[in-house]
């Protein structure tokens, strides 16, 4: 049984202010892509686990070229991918081969967890299945996150973020009144997931420690997703009713809108839940008039009125910069929210005073603003302590100080493209 205050070798990376991180001492084997598994270990890594990421010379991580152009060099830059896979240390092995596979399986006898997230029997055809990886380390914690889960009529359909949105049923819910389905476009399901993922984890080392033995975690996708429609499940099985699209509004709140702002789309998020906060945007309006409107009197006159009130506000709205109506409106005691353009959000005073940006100097790419840890935590807070890896960078290391492969070994896999640092096909 291996705990976090298990001695055992650590390799150069790790320095000695590492070992007071809560993961410090765990050691995953990652071999996760895209932006669901990745994720998960990024997490870990950066409460302080040594995250080995293993990708392929002949297959590498599809993110790192994710909106790319295609021309040298681009799979080292792309900011996605650098910003998911630091803290982590970086090989490569090809695991449709024996040798490389049987190094991945040295890895597992070394560590404690191992993640992935292909389909339903990919790893097991690796070789690289729990069955397998039990009998090498009974304690390893297995995660695997195919996009359908390892059973059912769909374990073997190829899942991305976007068809497993619209199977979730979310697209059903989101989109504009007596609008169509909408997709939200942004891969909501790998975070989701990946957040799932890390709590299995988290559970599962938690168990490990009090038994002594490892396990095997079956996390679906499109599982962790559907929870986010989970009322509208509910409310469907008690009522048979199909749940409608209401745009930005909501089921009860009213006002609750997005409206124009001074400037090119310039935006702000307006939420009123309660007779008391209607009176403060009345105030902040300079409409005490429609306070004491009697067809704006309650909640439920307000929502049967919403088209009158986002045409009132809309008007008011765009005389103002969006931020600073924001804050205006939330010392009124009005739940608002400035609709960020990306280039502001680095900018934004509460997430620079909660110190969510950390700066990282990674090659290829040079010196950014990376978001750290998303949760603030007393007694282990979390931090960036490696920029992402480049490709294969880390070969020499895992391979012959953890492993111990003699550098002719080293150089012989090189030559046999077992291993590398650079795609065999990049493009």
């Amino acid at each position: 049984m291996r705990t976090r205050e298990t001695p055992r070798k650590r390799t150069a990376t790790q320095s000695h202010d590492d070992r007071a991180l809560p993961l410090a001492g765990i050691r995953v084997v990652d071999v996760t892509m895209g932006w669901a598994g990745p994720s998960v270990t990024h997490f870990l890594g950066d409460m302080g686990a040594e995250v080995i990421k293993i990708e392929a010379i002949q297959r590498y991580d599809w993110w790192r070229m994710m909106g790319m152009e295609l021309k040298p060099g681009a799979w080292e830059r792309r900011g996605g991918w650098n910003a998911v896979n630091r803290n982590k240390m970086g090989i490569t092995l090809d695991l449709t081969r024996t040798e490389g596979v049987r190094l991945c399986r040295q890895l597992v006898a070394a560590g404690d967890v191992f993640v992935e997230n292909y389909r339903a029997g990919v790893v097991d055809r690796f070789g690289l299945g729990y069955d397998t990886l039990r009998t090498v380390n009974p304690s390893t914690v297995m995660l695997s996150m195919p996009a359908f889960g390892m059973s059912g009529p769909w374990r073997d359909y190829v899942g991305f973020g976007n068809n497993v949105e619209q199977l979730s049923g979310l697209p059903t819910i989101m989109g504009y009144e007596n609008g169509g389905p909408t997709a939200l476009g942004t891969g909501i399901p790998d975070p989701v997931a990946g957040f799932f993922g890390t709590l299995a984890v988290m559970v599962a080392l938690r168990q490990r420690r009090r038994t002594g033995r490892g396990q095997w975690i079956d996390l679906s996708q499109i599982e962790a997703l559907t929870r986010l429609v989970g009322d509208h499940l509910v409310a469907f099985s008690m009522n048979r009713r199909e749940p409608r699209r209401m745009g930005n509004r909501h089921s009860f709140a009213a006002p609750h809108g997005v409206y124009p702002c001074h400037g090119d789309d310039s935006w702000i998020s307006i939420a009123v839940y309660t007779d008391a906060q209607w009176r403060a945007l009345c105030s902040e309006m300079r409409r005490p008039d429609l306070a004491d409107d009697p067809r704006f009197a309650d909640s439920l006159s307000r929502f049967e009125r919403q088209d009158d009130l986002d045409k009132l506000i809309s008007v008011w709205a765009k005389g103002f910069e969006h931020r600073e109506l924001m804050v205006r409106l939330q010392k009124a005691g009005v739940p608002a929210g400035a609709v960020y353009a990306p280039q502001e959000i680095l900018d934004d005073p509460h997430l620079q005073a909660r110190g969510l940006w950390e700066t990282v100097t990674r090659e290829h790419v040079g010196t950014h603003a990376y978001p750290g840890m998303y949760f603030k935590l007393s007694r282990t807070p979390g931090r960036i302590r490696l920029p992402a890896p480049t490709m294969g960078q880390h070969n020499a290391l895992i391979l012959g100080e953890l492993l111990g492969v003699a550098q002719n070994e080293i150089s012989r896999l090189e030559r046999e493209k077992i291993i590398g640092t650079e795609p065999l096909n990049p493009f």
